[in-house]
């Protein structure tokens, strides 16, 4: 069961985390 929730959370999630990943990339290198 958890093996299907996985991929199921890991869609929606790959899109959010994606656009967030690259603006705290931006903040890291400021810091």
């Amino acid at each position: 069961k958890p093996a299907t929730k996985k991929p199921a959370a890991k869609k929606p999630a790959a899109k959010k985390p994606a656009t967030k990943k690259p603006a705290a990339k931006k903040s890291a290198d400021k810091k």
